[in-house]
């Protein structure tokens, strides 16, 4: 499978991924004590995401957007992994030509399969 983003039929949105990191969120408690020392604690099990940079043209950033503001997951297929999960937040578009965008966004991942 080529590297790329894709929605959950397995359509290309984009082949172009400058970057992907993968992460963990976690609710963190931190609480300083009486004597200055600090007291974390962790809330749940640490959720896995994935960070990525992508750069596509005007359909791309449209299918992108719609997937983010009705909670559709997509996959992210790369360093030999798929990646299925919902865009956390709206996507940051910046214009690279006149009609080429990069963005930048965080995956919650829901399954993430080795290839």
């Amino acid at each position: 499978m080529i590297i790329g983003v894709y929605d959950l039929e397995m359509n290309l949105i984009s082949d172009h991924i400058h970057d992907a990191t993968p992460g963990w969120d976690t609710i963190k408690i931190k609480n300083r004590l009486i004597d200055g020392s600090y007291h974390f604690q962790n809330v749940g099990e640490p959720a896995r995401t994935l960070k990525v940079i992508v750069s596509c043209d005007r359909v791309g950033v449209e299918t992108l957007d719609y997937a983010e503001a009705i909670s559709k997951p997509i996959k992210v297929v790369v360093y030999g992994k798929e990646w299925t999960g919902f865009i956390d937040a709206p996507i940051d578009w910046q214009r690279v030509t006149v009609d080429y965008y990069s963005g930048e966004f965080l995956i919650n991942v829901i399954s993430e399969v080795v290839l």
